[in-house]
């Protein structure tokens, strides 16, 4: 993920930082006798997604990942827990119940623009410019390898 920032000086030096990361939310997915509703999810890198158990079920199921990523999750008549996990990296991760074949699910986690570097500061000086910053407490998800600042001398 790049983050680009751009810098132009006229006179004096300003800094314009590209868009804020949005809020992380919670999704909910429901597990009812013969589905996970909805089936499918997408989400952003960063949210949370929540499977909340139909208290009336009667059976069991349960909640497994296909590549075992987070183990797995049982309801039982009796016990109908929620179960969570925050997603923060980009991909597609399925699951399965293995009561109910037929219950099938996958979460779809979109990498997010980082948020803005944070203390940023300009010092303007004698044919230069120096801009520091801090990174941003929120990265979105993705690994942040490099930024790239552009000075455009004159406007």
């Amino acid at each position: 993920m790049r983050w680009i920032m751009v810098l132009v000086v006229l006179g004096a030096a300003s800094l314009f930082v590209l868009p804020a990361a949005g809020a992380q939310q919670t999704h909910q997915v429901d597990v009812t006798d013969e589905a996970f509703v909805p089936e499918q999810i997408t989400v952003d890198s960063g949210d949370t997604v929540t499977w909340v158990a139909d208290l009336s079920n009667q059976g069991r199921h349960n909640l497994i990942w296909d590549i075992g990523t987070w183990g797995m999750w049982d309801w039982v008549p009796g016990r109908a827990d929620p179960y969570s996990i925050t997603f923060s990296g980009a991909g597609t991760y399925t699951y399965h119940c293995d009561f109910v074949s037929s219950m099938q699910g996958s979460v779809v986690v979109e990498a997010v623009v980082p948020g803005a570097p944070e203390a940023v500061a300009v010092v303007a000086g004698e044919g230069a410019v120096t801009v520091s910053w801090s990174p941003p407490a929120f990265i979105g998800g993705s690994v942040l390898t490099e930024y790239v600042v552009t000075a455009s001398p004159g406007g």
